[in-house]
């Protein structure tokens, strides 16, 4: 290995595989010997991106084996998505969203997690005006707040 930064690579194996040095407690002949040693040319050996000692190492490339799933869908809804949930549902004409149906896309799209129903109430009863039909469907009416007023 002509092209190395520096021979400790080979002085490590010969240490530990060939000599067992390590073992007698012996110490290799590293080069540097010690910290003090260390120059800016030898740190820029292994850290510079022009150096020719990397130019001539093989680049690594992580294959994408598994599409990891976004991480929202393991924690419950934010108040944020809510918002946008009831807010978005008002638009183009619509009545308004039935506390029912938005339940049910939150849990869904958190794949049935538990505690998703009890968030959205909790965020519903404290920043939604809420309309009774009187015929089991709870209407979503106005987000209460300023930027979000429906």
């Amino acid at each position: 290995m002509q092209n190395q930064a520096t021979p400790d690579f080979i002085t490590g194996v010969k240490a530990v595989i060939i000599e067992k040095s390590d073992r007698e407690g012996k110490r290799p002949c590293w080069q540097p010997a010690n910290l003090n040693e260390v120059t800016d040319d030898l740190v820029n050996r292994f850290f510079d991106p022009t150096s020719e000692y990397l130019r001539s190492a093989p680049k690594l490339e992580v294959p994408v084996v598994v599409q990891l799933p976004p991480l929202s869908q393991f924690a419950l809804p934010t108040e944020n998505e809510i918002r946008e949930a009831v807010v978005n549902s008002h638009t183009g004409g619509f009545p308004g969203l039935r506390l029912g149906e938005l339940i049910s896309r939150l849990v869904y799209s958190r794949q049935g997690k538990s505690g998703v129903k009890e968030k959205v109430l909790e965020v519903v009863r404290r920043k939604c005006g809420l309309q009774d039909h009187a015929d089991g469907n709870v209407v979503l009416s106005k987000w209460r707040d300023e930027e979000y007023s429906l």
